[in-house]
């Protein structure tokens, strides 16, 4: 009669074990199908970063656009002079007062 209950016993066990094995795989598998998926949208959104399709300005749109130079009157250059020396003469005065 002991030999039979443990028989059983041993059985039981070893079915336990298996199930809970194949539950543990199928958890895995599970695990390693959602992280392929993950990889896969990943890939994909890099992929379609290397498109060669850009955001913002066309390039080469503004290669022909190039503005001219603009140049200063001699006039300009010393009025534009006479306003600094007048300012940093105040700057100067401040500071000595302050």
């Amino acid at each position: 009669m002991f030999s039979i209950i443990l028989n059983f016993l041993l059985h039981y066990l070893l079915v336990c074990n298996l199930e809970r094995r194949s539950m543990d795989i199928q958890n895995i598998l599970g695990d390693l199908k959602r992280e392929r998926e993950r990889i896969d949208r990943a890939i994909s959104a890099l992929e379609g970063l290397g498109s060669g399709r850009r955001r913002g300005r066309p390039s080469g749109s503004h290669a022909g656009a190039k503005r001219p130079r603009r140049h200063m009157s001699a006039a300009s250059r010393k009025r534009i002079s006479e306003m600094m020396k007048q300012r940093w003469a105040e700057r100067k005065k401040k500071a000595k007062s302050s």
